[in-house]
């Protein structure tokens, strides 16, 4: 499989709506530039990537809304999607590259030296993908093939541990478990699923590792398919991605709060085309998402707290496309 379960996925839902390029450079004038205290990596198929690929960009929002590449983590393969833990400091991705010696599929990147690392449990599984890193980067969650399409479970890995951890209760048998999202303190996992219970195609599940049990979420999940979700470091709130009725386009973005069992207004933030696959900031401030509003693909950034998008100029590409963001602190 050339590209991940989530990238499948997604493609799918979006097949009616997607081109093959943007078309159009950016208007003139520029506006003002926003700043924030994150650190937003996501993919892209810009340039130097090859064609059918993709490589992953850092950006200091705190700083500049200008992407760099980090440095020692691309290749000429396909990298992505990838996960940063909370502090900023470490990267999960998938890859196709095959690195020498090993046949791994997800890896680790140390943001702050830029070494490259193969995480060992986690590889001994089936086609891997869609890694999750807590907070400090301790707990890696990923989802694995089974024995078919339709039989995918979560697995969760604990890297200094050096061991798999056991979640009997997490995945039922025969059904899709995916998309995990691993909470900041490795206690919780969410997860999108149609075992039995779900209200829709896909419903959003979380879980609880050491209760080894299903923790309610009354009011998030719809009669669609509610995928993709992110956990805030405080694990108050939930951002997931809906096809349900009701919302400003075919698939939009949307943030649960578990105190409240309610969501979370969001004026603005959705458009009549595709909003999709969140991630929202460890302090619960910022969702960063995907974007088909230019007719392309390209990343948003939205303030939950002044309920208005960013701006931020030169962050996507006018030509080639940019997805599947991951929000961290700053780093240091």
């Amino acid at each position: 499989m050339n590209t991940t379960f989530r990238i499948a996925l997604t493609w799918a839902l979006l097949a009616a709506l997607a081109g093959c390029s943007k078309d159009s450079a950016p208007t003139s004038g520029v506006p003002r530039a926003d700043r924030a205290p994150v650190l937003l990596a996501f993919m892209s198929e810009r340039p130097p990537s090859p064609a059918f690929g993709a490589d992953i960009w850092f950006c200091d929002l705190s700083k500049s809304s200008t992407p760099y590449l980090p440095r020692n983590l691309n290749t000429a393969s396909l990298e992505g999607p990838c996960g940063l833990s909370a502090d900023g400091k470490h990267l999960a991705f998938y890859t196709n590259r095959f690195p020498i010696g090993s046949s791994a599929l997800l890896l680790l990147y140390d943001v702050r030296t830029g070494v490259t690392t193969v995480p060992h449990w986690t590889n001994t599984l089936n086609n891997v993908q869609n890694p999750s890193l807590s907070g400090d980067g301790r707990y890696l969650a990923t989802q694995y093939l089974v024995s078919g399409f339709a039989d995918i479970n979560v697995a969760m890995e604990d890297l200094v541990g050096d061991s798999l951890l056991p979640l009997p209760n997490l995945n039922a048998p025969n059904y899709i478990n995916f998309d995990p999202f691993v909470s900041a303190d490795g206690k919780l996992v969410a997860f999108a699923t149609d075992q039995p219970g779900s209200l829709g195609n896909y419903d959003i599940f979380l879980y609880s590792v050491p209760g080894d049990s299903m923790i309610p979420l009354p009011g998030l999940n719809s009669a669609s398919s509610d995928l993709a979700p992110s956990i805030s470091a405080d694990s108050r709130y939930i951002a997931f991605q809906s096809g349900r009725p009701g919302g400003a386009g075919l698939i939009d973005v949307y943030v649960y709060d578990r105190q409240t069992a309610s969501l979370v207004p969001l004026p603005g933030a959705n458009t009549p085309l595709a909003d999709y696959v969140p991630s929202i900031s460890p302090d619960g401030r910022y969702l960063g998402y995907s974007t088909e509003s230019e007719g392309g693909r390209d990343i948003r950034v939205y303030d939950l707290q002044a309920k208005r998008v960013l701006e931020l100029p030169g962050l996507n590409d006018p030509y080639f496309y940019d997805y599947f963001p991951s929000l961290a602190n700053s780093p240091p």
